[in-house]
Order: C-alpha cells, then structure tokens, then sequence
C-alpha cells in the first residue's frame, strides 16, 4: 500500500470573500486573499500622493488558519505596504484582516510588483500581481 501524501490545491470558490483564489493545504482550512486576481492601480505621478488599495487576507475555512506572514515584492520599489502587519497571525473561522497597498511611481511608465501571502506551516505562498501607471507629470504639479 502506498503512503498518502498531502496535495496541494489551488481552488476557485466562492467563499464569505467572494470569487477568488485561495489556498487549501491537505485539507486544511482556506486563507483567502480578496480581491482576487490582479490589482491594479490608478494612474500616479511621481511628484504626487501615492495611490492604495484594500487587500483583505481572510480565513475561508471552517477552523482557525495560519498566516505566516504577508510582503510586497517589487524589484522598482514602487509598491509596498507601510502597515505595521499583525503577521504571523492565526486567524479564526470567517476572520478577516484588511491592510493598504500603496503604489508611488518614481518616474514615468508601467510597473510591476507582487503582493505575497505566506500561509501554513508548510510556507505555501498565495500570490496577486500587482499593476500600477506612472504619468508624466509636464507641469510638476504632482497631477497627472
């Protein structure tokens, strides 16, 4: 007889979060990162206000699950978090955390970055993608 080993699953459901991706290790309870899919960003301009978006990472299951922690990758440096995160965390059943992502272009042009949710004991990793738009700003007047 062969040893059982765990599987790792991506889902598409459409938990208390809404439609999204979440994570399933073995069985074990849903973290889910809302909105799913990729993030876009309005328009900045570099002499301006950064632009933010409200990611909410939540436990989709029906037992308490583990975050372990939560990033932004961005090889530009264009995105990140200023949030102090609550993270590691284990979140309870239908627990949800929303935190800010902000986007603050230092120049012109398109930009690419990642936000990251490390769940589980095992390290799996839930990805967004994230988009934003650097404008040129002629005027210097931080508007696009």
């Amino acid at each position: 007889m062969r040893p059982l080993l765990p599987i790792l699953l991506l889902l598409v459901g459409c938990g208390e979060f809404g439609l999204q991706e979440a994570v399933e290790v073995g069985g074990a309870p849903l973290v889910a990162v809302a909105p799913g899919g990729q993030i876009r960003f309005d328009e900045a301009s570099p002499r301006g206000r950064s632009q933010s978006e409200e990611v909410t990472i939540g436990s989709d299951g029906d037992v308490a699950a583990y975050v372990a922690a939560v990033w932004v990758e961005s090889e530009s440096g264009d995105f990140y978090t200023n949030e102090e995160l609550p993270f590691p965390k284990v979140m309870e059943p239908g627990e949800a955390i929303p935190i800010t992502v902000r986007f603050m272009p230092a120049s012109a042009g398109t930009f690419h970055g990642t936000l990251i949710v490390e769940s589980g004991t095992d390290g799996t990793l839930l990805e967004r993608q994230l988009v934003g738009e650097g404008c040129i700003d002629s005027d210097a007047d931080g508007r696009c």
